[in-house]
């Protein structure tokens, strides 16, 4: 009796505490999620969610620019302080990296360009030569082309809206690759070139040009002027109409300059071996063959207004020849894509003064 009347008066005490232990277990549970949400939400979904790549490369967010290849067709205000600043050899490190990327140790890089999230290169030699998609993240190689072993391939620039339309004109984008010395140039189909088409599936045109020295060297686009700079290893620049290269008839056609610019440096002297080029701020960027430098250069005077001092930015590339040579535009409008011949990765940076 006693044990059964023990037993019955403290039922109601365990009921009790049984439930108020799964009360508590509940409110616990819930108050746990209400945590998990509030620390996850704002992340996912939102304009600060970080995909994993993005926390290992620390590349800041990327603002694309006005036009689908990258070229911007106007100078914003904001770059008022970068035009109006000279920058002199003497002035030392004046750029800033934000991340490395890598790059094929064996390419002998001669053009860096990008458009649409691809970077595109162009590499020299005879017999290597050739023609690459990288990604714009990492820098591996995605596709490589091999070139005629016969071309010694050059600059090359991408030109994300040509307005190029109708049947007999060119799709957007195109790819322009000069070479050497042979005086012969080809356009690409870029599309059909990420996709993985056969080489004869995106060459839209073979042309022939003239320079001065009759060599190709850099090549960049600018579209304020519709025009393509080239440089041919002397100190001066070739500016092409990239309407007379056209599509006619499927006809080779011989492109000449529509005029021609002389670069001189800032000590007074002609700014020869002019290499690799590229358009960005309303200026052209070139390297110098055998200088690890960048001038930047008005595209109707010729006058160098900034000479960059990039000779810390890699010295560990054995030859002499390895210097730096491939600079491109990002999806960043003030981040620059830098490297060298031979050189085992790819600088992004920017330029002083912010």
């Amino acid at each position: 009796m006693t044990s059964m009347g023990s037993s019955t008066r403290h039922q109601p005490s365990g009921g009790m505490t049984r439930t108020f232990f799964l009360c508590f277990s509940i409110v616990t549970m819930v108050v746990s999620m209400v945590v998990l949400i509030v620390t996850l939400g704002p992340s996912v979904g939102s304009d600060s969610y970080e995909e994993p790549w993005e926390k290992n490369a620390q590349f800041p967010t990327l603002t694309p620019v006005s036009s689908s290849d990258g070229h911007s067709s106007s100078t914003p205000i904001s770059y008022q302080n970068w035009l109006d600043t000279t920058i002199t050899l003497q002035d030392g490190i004046q750029y800033e990296i934000v991340n490395q990327i890598s790059h094929d140790p064996n390419a002998f890089t001669q053009g860096l360009t990008y458009a649409n999230g691809v970077l595109y290169e162009s590499t020299g030699l005879r017999g290597k030569s050739s023609i690459r998609t990288l990604n714009s993240i990492t820098g591996q190689v995605k596709r490589i082309i091999s070139m005629d072993a016969s071309y010694f391939g050059e600059g090359m620039t991408v030109i994300g809206n040509s307005g190029f339309g109708g049947a007999n004109n060119y799709d957007n984008p195109i790819l322009v690759q000069i070479t050497w010395t042979s005086k012969t140039g080809f356009i690409y189909n870029a599309t059909h070139f990420s996709s993985g088409m056969e080489i004869n599936q995106f060459v839209l045109k073979e042309f022939d040009f003239r320079t001065t020295t009759g060599e190709g060297w850099g090549i960049t686009y600018n579209p304020n002027t519709n025009e393509l700079i080239v440089s041919d290893g002397s100190n001066m620049l070739h500016f092409w109409n990239l309407n007379d290269l056209r599509i006619q008839e499927a006809s080779r056609v011989t492109i000449s300059s529509r005029r021609t610019l002389s670069v001189t440096r800032q000590n007074g002297l002609p700014a020869t071996r002019l290499n690799e080029l590229e358009f960005w701020r309303g200026r052209i960027l070139a390297n110098v063959w055998y200088e690890d430098v960048i001038l930047v250069i008005h595209p109707d005077t010729g006058v160098v207004e900034k000479e960059y001092d990039m000779a810390s930015l890699w010295p560990y590339r054995g030859s002499t020849k390895n210097v730096l040579n491939g600079i491109s535009i990002s999806a960043h409008p003030d981040i620059l894509y830098v490297t060298g011949k031979r050189w085992d990765r790819i600088f992004q940076l920017k330029l002083l003064p912010l």
